[in-house]
């Protein structure tokens, strides 16, 4: 018998209307029974999450603005249908970090929803749409976490001294930018890409060139050409209780070759997830750069049978090339 709309369920079961592109509106109807005289309560609950219906393989439908009521009825809990069904949360491996209620957590069915709805990416009120390699989602927008790290620091001033130099340019020297920067088009998103500013540019190419403590520019540099990557393969020790992290580098690379590196990670990932830069690449010895310093001091030591990503992306002139990666898994000891 098929469940009209209003109807009633018994909770953990979930019906979808005839078109599951509408946006959802999920009320829940807790009924529960109450000991002594505290008879019926109704209330919207503390924690906004507390209105969804829980599916047993880790999914849920969401609600957009659900209410939970409480009443002593038989001690049974009933999902009450009261408009449209038309969206799936579900957990998105290693996706955003991100929580109704703080920050720093992973995603999770109480906080992200995968929708099904034209291509978008942004910020709507009090949401976010973005699109991963699993479909199109949407979570509830949170203040990001913002450990202010000595890098992070160091690289808002190189990006708030680029900013006052622009202001010291003669027109000429800004004009230039702005012709230059024309000619290039921004990473695209959702299929769609536009030329740069010349602003733009000209913080992009200086915090870059001050990051590596190089001096700035008033003149847009040129593309260069870049050569083959020539670090190669990622190569994990563990001996004595001791981890070593080092990079195969069999010819002298570029000047500037920066490194990256993900936290340590389940062996059986195979998508890294965020990358954050833990410095230039040290001087290879005997056709080996040790990168565990580096490691060590954002991420600390990894442990055994974890999985580490690295990525090299060498810089010219401010410019950078696409990222080689690499990656392996700590030993056992």
């Amino acid at each position: 018998m098929g469940h009209r709309r209003g109807a009633a369920l018994p909770a953990g079961r979930t019906a979808a209307g005839p078109n599951v592109a509408q946006t959802s509106r999920l009320r829940i109807w807790a009924a529960s029974r109450r000991k002594g005289k505290q008879g019926h309560r109704t209330g919207r609950p503390v924690n906004p999450q507390a209105g969804r219906l829980r599916h047993p393989f880790s999914m849920a439908l969401r609600s957009w603005d659900s209410r939970a009521e409480s009443s002593s009825l038989s001690g049974t809990s009933y999902a009450y249908i009261s408009h449209w069904v038309g969206g799936i949360a579900t957990r998105v491996p290693d996706g955003r970090h991100a929580d109704a209620a703080r920050t720093g957590q992973f995603a999770a069915p109480d906080t992200n929803m995968k929708i099904i709805d034209v291509p978008q990416s942004g910020r709507l009120g009090t949401f976010v749409s973005y699109k991963t390699r699993y479909g199109q989602f949407r979570r509830p927008y949170v203040i990001p976490s913002d450990p202010k790290t000595p890098a992070q620091l160091r690289h808002r001033r190189n990006m708030g001294h680029a900013a006052a130099h622009w202001r010291t340019l003669t027109d000429i020297q800004r004009a230039a930018w702005i012709a230059f920067a024309a000619q290039l088009h921004s990473r695209s998103l959702l299929g769609k890409s536009g030329t740069l500013a010349g602003f733009n540019l000209y913080i992009r190419i200086n915090a870059n060139l001050a990051d590596i403590y190089e001096p700035q520019v008033v003149d847009p540099p040129d593309y260069p050409q870049f050569g083959p990557n020539l670090v190669g393969d990622l190569g994990i020790t563990h001996t004595g209780g001791v981890i070593a992290l080092k990079l195969i580098v069999p010819a002298v690379p570029t000047r500037h070759t920066l490194v990256l590196a993900t936290k340590p990670l389940s062996a059986g990932r195979s998508f890294p997830g965020r990358f954050i830069c833990l410095g230039l690449l040290p001087e290879p010895v005997g056709g080996i750069s040790d990168i565990t310093e580096l490691y060590k001091v954002l991420y600390g030591l990894p442990p055994a049978n974890a999985r580490v990503f690295i990525q090299t992306v060498q810089q010219i002139n401010g410019w950078k090339d696409i990222p080689k990666q690499t990656t392996a898994v700590v030993p056992p000891a």
